[in-house]
């Protein structure tokens, strides 16, 4: 009877304590993950948004301040993707470039150039000689037979340095050919690489709109539920279905537009006479942006000279150096390397050459020969006991009408004069033409960089409270349209800058390309 106080109080204890942890984890069970939604609103429509397939740089926006830090692994695994889908673009550019050497239109240029060439060996030889045959009708002896007749072969001589000069202005008229061919080689190549560009383009395009369509699916989802729930008049349906029928006619657009294209790519790659061309398969990804110093580092160009460096215009950071890239430093070398600039300049080399040539055919010109004279030929009828005589021959030419000589000379310089004037407008051209692509490079990445930095985030953020607010009947669904369509349009944007970019890219490698060659 003792103990039963003692008893009963630790059961009581005991209790009390199940009571206290039941009550507990009851308020553990009730605050479950739901508590987090509840507390936080915001995260949960950012993690419902993140699960919508979207591009690569909606889904990890690049970070536009200075301070934000990323760990390297994760830098790392965010640009691996990236390079490789640059390096495979860039493969079937190259592949392309093959196709386009074999273009009737360069094969043809090609074999003017080798005639050409062919034809420095004609240059330089020897004039063909003069034969002569003389008959003497009125002879002094017998007059029979061979002894009346006389035979000399007289071989022309120019001034001294002609044939030589000749041979230089044919090699200038190779080189012309040569350069006209690298012009047209460099043209179709970049056409070619902006086709596959636009054609690519297209391809993500229609990716973006497949990943819109989802979208569009996702919506018409719940607006069915909440007009099957009465929730809703048929309106906003319909709307839904209306936009996602419109998608779908804009993919089967971009499918007719990318076979004219393939049509013009045919037709570029010398194609389209029953020659299959096999071309490669253009990429659905979204291209990354690209980098002009890889470009520098491929054409081998790191060391540009740094010509009057503009701090309006872009620079390069390329591994321990600075590469400005401005119009000065760029045609720097330009004005020395590119085919375009070049044909002038070596035109009047030809000219130059020509100048030389016509000088020298308005000086004496020689004639060196042997002539064998019968027994009765002419006075040697006089000495019937002599036989045939040998006797050595010179001649010499002296041009005494000089007009001639002048008018040629002041027509050479005129036409050089106007070939000097031709590449000073070409040059300037060029300069124009690399001042534009560098304004339009920097312009274009900035605005990618405003697109994928700061409106696309925040607009996907709200779209994402706009879907829950639609869900609880608190906001209309043209609300959800309108920035579903500046969605889509700010996406575009983004990667017509990027394309832009590459454009850019393209047409620096036509100008900055070091000399092509062709299979012999």
């Amino acid at each position: 009877m003792k103990n039963h106080p003692k008893k009963s109080s630790r059961a009581l204890v005991c209790l009390a304590s199940m009571l206290f942890l039941f009550f507990v984890g009851l308020m553990e069970l009730r605050a479950g993950p739901g508590s987090a939604n509840r507390e936080a609103p915001g995260v949960a429509v950012v993690q419902e948004e993140a699960t919508v397939p979207t591009t690569a740089q909606v889904e990890a926006p690049v970070p536009t301040t200075a301070h934000v830090e990323v760990p390297v692994s994760q830098t790392a695994q965010q640009h691996q993707a990236p390079d490789s889908v640059a390096a495979h673009f860039f493969r079937q550019i190259d592949q392309l470039h093959d196709l386009v050497m074999r273009h009737p239109e360069l094969r043809a240029l090609q074999s003017s150039a080798e005639a050409a060439r062919a034809g420095i060996e004609a240059a330089g030889t020897f004039r063909d000689p003069e034969l002569r045959i003389r008959k003497d009708l009125n002879p002094m002896g017998d007059g029979t037979g061979l002894s009346t007749y006389s035979v000399s072969v007289m071989q022309p001589l120019p001034w001294f340095g002609t044939y030589q000069t000749e041979i230089e202005k044919e090699a200038g008229v190779a080189a012309v050919a040569e350069q006209r061919w690298e012009v047209a080689a460099r043209e179709r190549r970049e056409e070619v690489a902006l086709v596959w560009l636009e054609i690519t383009n297209h391809t993500h395009q229609k990716t973006m709109l497949r990943e819109s369509l989802e979208r569009l699916e996702e919506l018409i989802r719940l607006s069915r539920v909440r007009y099957e729930a009465g929730r809703q008049s048929r309106t906003d349906l319909l709307r839904l279905e209306m936009e996602r029928e419109t998608a779908k006619q804009q993919i089967v657009t971009l499918e007719r537009a990318t076979e004219t294209l393939m049509a013009t790519l045919v037709q570029l790659a010398g194609g389209g006479h029953g020659n299959d061309q096999p071309f490669p398969t253009p990429m659905a990804q979204e291209l990354p942006e690209p980098e002009l110093s890889a470009l520098l580092a491929q054409l081998n160009l790191l060391d540009l000279p740094d010509l009057l460096a503009q701090p309006d215009l872009p620079n390069l950071l390329v591994p321990n150096k600075t590469v400005p890239l401005t119009t000065d430093s760029l045609m720097a070398w330009i004005r020395t390397h590119h085919p375009v600039l070049q044909i002038p300049r070596l035109q009047r080399d030809v000219l130059e050459s020509e100048s030389r040539r016509v000088h020298l055919q308005s000086l004496p010109s020689f004639g060196v020969g042997v002539e064998l004279m019968g027994r009765n030929a002419g006075v040697m009828g006089m000495f019937p006991d002599s036989g045939e005589q040998w006797a050595g021959m010179i001649s010499v030419r002296m041009p005494v009408y000089r007009s001639v000589w002048r008018a040629k000379q002041e027509q050479i310089r005129r036409e050089s004069q106007s070939l000097g004037y031709r590449e000073q407008q070409l040059e300037r051209t060029i300069a124009e033409t690399v001042t534009q692509l560098l304004t339009e490079w920097k312009r274009r990445k900035e605005d990618r960089e405003f697109y994928a930095g700061e409106l696309l985030p925040r607009l996907n953020e709200t779209v994402a409270i706009l879907k829950e607010e639609y869900r609880s009947d608190r906001v209309a669904i043209d609300e959800i349209l309108t920035l579903e369509r500046e969605r889509f349009r700010y996406l575009h944007e983004q990667q017509e800058a990027v394309i832009d970019q590459y454009r850019v890219l393209f047409r620096l490698q036509a100008l900055l390309e070091r000399q092509l060659a062709w299979d012999h």
